[in-house]
């Protein structure tokens, strides 16, 4: 899975299908992808594994996790 990383230096995991739209973009080869949570939205640049905040321009860091509990 994927979590990101808050503003406390937290990660946080991602949820179910925004983990299942990094899968499908990184088996396409894509290098970035757009998704929707909390009602915000994130552009996802999968090369520099990170995040931005569409509207205010934040960035926040991203990794992958090996194995997630919840699978």
């Amino acid at each position: 899975g994927y979590e990101w990383q808050d503003q406390n230096k937290k990660w946080e995991a991602y949820s179910v299908d925004v983990m299942i739209k990094i899968a499908d973009a990184i088996v396409a080869d894509q290098t970035s992808l757009s998704v929707t949570c909390q009602n915000r939205s994130y552009d996802i640049d999968l090369k520099k594994l990170i995040q931005t905040n569409t509207s205010t321009k934040v960035t926040r860091k991203i990794h992958r996790v090996k194995s997630s509990s919840l699978f």
